[in-house]
């Protein structure tokens, strides 16, 4: 049983550290296309 509760555990951890990654690649698109959007704006 704790073996499965290891490997459980350890999917949980490798998930939430995919989501945060993916999280954080969106972001730094989002800001990189809002400062262009800015750029573009400003004469």
């Amino acid at each position: 049983m704790s073996v499965e509760l290891a490997l459980c555990r350890d999917l949980l951890a490798d998930i939430k550290a995919r989501i945060r990654a993916a999280q954080h690649s969106a972001a730094l698109s989002a800001n990189a296309e809002m400062a262009l959007l800015y750029w573009n704006i400003v004469p």
